[in-house]
């Protein structure tokens, strides 16, 4: 079953946190970084466990020999597999329109009103590109 594009953002998030720390991440984290509430995340990453992207963890701190644990989640290789894919997929996506900016060859549009009017669009991904391309002309 295909993912949404909502499940592809919630496993690139916690790719990035796992990586940055080389750690397990709190489904608060996961709320913090994407601006959504800690319930949302969790149920997200519930679902994303059941569809064996993400594998839970609890986690009792070194200092504790006693107490509550802490649900933690990590990535597993599928879910590096689908934002690879994902990646890959927007890439193919940016070069197709790079080709169409440039084979009109339209002087029309300046590089900065062009920069301009796509940056709030785009991944940083597509924006990086964009800025690559018409830097080289």
């Amino acid at each position: 079953m295909p993912l949404t594009k909502r499940k592809v953002d919630f496993l690139e998030t916690l790719i990035k946190l796992y990586d940055k720390d080389k750690a397990p991440v709190h489904y608060a984290d996961v709320a913090n970084f994407m601006g959504i509430s800690k319930w949302t995340a969790y149920d997200m990453l519930t679902e994303l466990e059941e569809l064996g992207y993400v594998k839970r963890q609890y986690f009792i701190g070194e200092d504790k020999s006693i107490g509550r644990s802490i649900l933690v989640y990590m990535p597993n290789e599928s879910a590096y597999d689908v934002v690879n894919k994902s990646s890959i997929h927007e890439w193919n996506s940016v070069k197709e329109v790079l080709l169409n900016v440039i084979k009109k060859n339209d002087d029309s549009i300046s590089v900065d009103d062009f920069i301009n009017e796509k940056k709030a669009a785009l991944k940083p991904l597509k924006f990086c590109a964009l800025v690559y391309n018409f830097s080289r002309q």
